[in-house]
């Protein structure tokens, strides 16, 4: 989900394959801005105008272009990721995307499609309980400047992932981020309360 500058939100629907706009002062007005995604799960904007979304789509391992206002085909940033989820623009223009199938998160360049890989090993592709397979539970990134008390990261990639065993926990990873252990140990104890 993305919210737009006037608090209507974009969403991806992973069963039937569209990214929706809707209506925060009408909930029956549903926009149907691209069809036939396959696994749309993450959502970010890609430009400041809030006129272009990249979307991961989980099931055929791509990142898509999709120009909002514009009768235009989805664009293919890269394929072949393995499971791609969260995603986020990060400052320098690529994305972040938190590539499930691999345990990774992913700096992919969208001018070109290069990859810097972020981060192994991540706690990932959690099955959700009680649930008819496979369904697992999503995992997300953010990116910005964290907050507690005062700023303690800028700039920072933040990767979140949850599993659960009964309760949901929120692991937080940090990458390329510029502050102390100290702060980085505050903010796991937060994410764990």
């Amino acid at each position: 989900i993305v919210l737009s500058t006037d608090g209507n939100p974009l969403v991806t629907d992973y069963a039937s394959g569209t990214l929706v706009r809707l209506n925060r002062n009408d909930k029956q007005q549903q926009e149907i801005i691209a069809a036939d995604l396959a696994g749309p799960v993450g959502l970010t904007w890609a430009n400041a105008d809030q006129d272009v979304v990249y979307v991961a789509e989980a099931n055929t391992g791509r990142i898509t272009r999709i120009t909002i206002n514009l009768q235009q085909a989805p664009t293919p940033i890269i394929s072949g990721l393995a499971q791609p989820e969260g995603i986020t623009l990060m400052n320098d223009g690529r994305i972040a995307v938190v590539e499930v199938g691999r345990q990774r998160l992913l700096a992919v360049d969208p001018a070109n499609g290069t990859v810097e890989v972020l981060a192994t090993g991540l706690p990932v592709g959690h099955a959700a309980a009680n649930a008819p397979g496979p369904v697992h539970l999503p995992s997300g990134v953010a990116q910005g400047a964290v907050f507690h008390d005062h700023v303690i990261a800028y700039d920072a990639v933040i990767f979140c992932a949850q599993a659960f065993n009964r309760a949901a926990r929120l692991d937080i990873h940090v990458v390329g981020s510029e502050f102390d252990g100290d702060a980085l140990k505050r903010l796991k104890r937060m994410a764990q309360q």
